[in-house]
């Protein structure tokens, strides 16, 4: 099995972003507007039910609006995913003002969102069950073990995803098919370099959102907290969850300022990364 070069990957990513910055903005801000909006009429569109009937209606309503609010956002990066990537291989040149297309290379993509999301909730459930089983086990013995296997699990899981889906964009696009088997299989032996990887183009971005948010949100976090609320969790919880709900769309407008620098890192390095493995790799067909 071929050896990525953490080095090579990182700089292309950071050449190609910067290099075609207007272009990734071109591609993907239609999508996302569209999925930001979408965000926001999931989280307000609810009103205060009159009776128990009502609020059970409601809640199924509310269900059913925030699945298919959650579906449709999957699609629409799922266009993004493929417009980028596709601009990262080289097979699409030339500037973008806007980006919208819905064809099979979308819907496989979309496919493949989905099939992360499964997995990864999957994971996440089946750790903490089985965490959860051996802490109701009863004893000290049962809930020293539970405690003990909880760091190990939690890498094990953090392990497998990063192997099952940091080449599943390329490859759902070149190789037209929706494989985190095939994932698994090319990235074998590069795990560290991976992960050096995503630190590199993931971490900066994420220290400018914290760093950002803390601008955004200071005024707010540093004042005194009522002492109503101080010594109860649940108040204190719902007050820190009505400054966030206050500041939403100042966060939401720095989410998306940062979000082409993130998907240009990210799946320009995913791009890279995959026609460093896959020697004679194919070249998707044209969109």
């Amino acid at each position: 099995m071929n050896k990525l070069s953490a080095g090579k990957t990182i700089a292309y990513a950071y050449s190609f972003t910067f290099a075609n910055l207007g272009t990734i903005i071109g591609l993907i801000w239609l999508p996302l507007v569209i999925a930001t909006v979408l965000g926001f009429i999931s989280q307000y569109n609810s009103g205060a039910p009159d009776s128990a009937d009502q609020m059970s209606f409601a809640r199924v309503s509310q269900g059913i609006g925030v699945l298919a609010g959650l579906l449709l956002s999957f699609l629409l990066y799922a266009i993004v995913f493929v417009a980028v990537t596709r601009q990262a291989l080289g097979l699409r040149q030339g500037p973008a003002v806007v980006h919208f297309a819905l064809g099979m290379p979308e819907f496989r993509m979309f496919g493949a969102v989905l099939m992360l999301f499964a997995v990864s909730l999957f994971g996440f459930i089946l750790f903490a069950g089985v965490l959860d089983a051996l802490a109701s086990a009863g004893g000290a013995v049962a809930q020293g073990l539970a405690e003990l296997m909880s760091l190990p699990l939690a890498l094990l899981y953090f392990y497998a995803i990063v192997r099952l889906t940091f080449l599943v964009v390329p490859i759902t696009l070149i190789e037209e098919h929706v494989s985190l088997l095939r994932s698994w299989q090319l990235t074998a032996n590069n795990f560290w370099r991976i992960l050096v990887i995503m630190l590199a183009v993931s971490l900066p971005i994420l220290v400018l959102y914290v760093v950002g948010a803390a601008f955004v949100l200071g005024p707010d976090v540093s004042a005194p907290v009522p002492a109503s609320i101080a010594n109860n969790a649940t108040a204190f919880w719902s007050y820190q969850q009505d400054i966030i709900r206050r500041h939403q769309p100042e966060l939401v407008f720095l989410q998306l300022m940062l979000a082409p620098f993130a998907l240009g890192l990210n799946l320009s390095a995913s791009a890279y990364a995959y026609r460093a493995l896959v020697a004679n790799a194919p070249a998707a067909r044209s969109a």
